[in-house]
């Protein structure tokens, strides 16, 4: 009996090649079904045993780039908000954004009194009568996890932060809840936590049904830095001027001038976002 191909996962780990794995990525991305074959059937001719998914995923992502670039932005999600760092800033307007789209007033980096001693939050959206403090943990490496030791921070801070809230006029009678956000996982000990303590949580993955690659793929609010068609540099520019949306890109093109772009150029970037967003 012939041995399954083996691979190595960021964590180091070895485990056996998933091909219906890496075909469910490749369809989710909107990819034809012919091409998504002849992908695979070009990664597994190149396959070495062990090797590193990371080199798999990335001969992939160049076969579907020149196949559609929208399409390869989509496949390119996880590790285009890992690029939204370094400092993490950019994340946190990320995520204030996908909140803004689901009707939620947002206020970013607020300084809160609590009982004890005063809070940097780095996001509140509020919705009704609720008010959701959001503190965001970023990472810009594949297999780094938010432990139980980040949660059990959070739910102090959480306790100091709601008995100073309750007190102000403006949240007095609201209801007030802490959520965790990270671009990468948490823990199992972090999630069992967060279940006991009532902490949301949310993260590439979880919640199951409303996690963070689910909030993107159905609002359409992709990060700039999905964009195959900019270079790294100009990616960052951009985000320096507070531009964290593909689609805000579409609708303010002219922030693309300062890299004296082609009309070829200005067309094949504003065409990859309408693709990738439907905008």
């Amino acid at each position: 009996m012939k041995s399954p191909l083996l691979v190595t996962k960021y964590s180091g780990e070895i485990v056996p090649f998933e091909e219906n794995k890496l075909y469910s990525s490749l369809k989710k991305t909107g990819a034809k079904g012919h091409d998504i074959q002849r992908i695979i059937r070009r990664v597994k001719e190149d396959m070495d045993n062990k090797k590193p998914t990371s080199l798999i995923y990335k001969e992939a992502f160049n076969m579907l780039k020149q196949l559609s670039k929208a399409s390869a932005a989509r496949f390119n999600l996880k590790r285009s908000i890992m690029e939204l760092g370094p400092s993490g800033f950019p994340f946190e307007k990320y995520v204030a954004k996908l909140y803004e789209s689901k009707q939620y007033q947002v206020k970013t980096n607020i300084i809160i009194q609590g009982k004890c001693v005063k809070h940097e939050v780095d996001v509140i959206a509020e919705q009704n009568s609720t008010a959701t403090m959001i503190e965001c943990k970023f990472h810009n490496h594949q297999g780094v996890k938010s432990d139980v030791k980040i949660t059990l921070y959070f739910k102090s801070r959480v306790i100091d932060i709601i008995k100073g809230m309750k007190n102000s006029e403006e949240y007095k009678g609201k209801n007030i809840q802490g959520m965790l956000a990270t671009n990468t996982r948490f823990t199992q000990d972090a999630i069992n936590y967060a279940k006991c303590e009532n902490i949301k949580l949310l993260s590439w993955d979880y919640p199951f049904s409303g996690s963070l690659k689910d909030i993107i793929e159905i609002s359409g609010l992709y990060p700039l830095t999905c964009l195959t068609s900019l270079k790294k540099r100009e990616k960052k520019i951009l985000l320096d001027e507070g531009i964290v949306l593909a689609k805000d890109l579409a609708s303010a093109p002219h922030h693309l001038d300062q890299f004296r772009p082609s009309a070829y150029r200005i067309k094949n970037i504003l065409g990859e976002i309408r693709e990738l967003c439907n905008c």
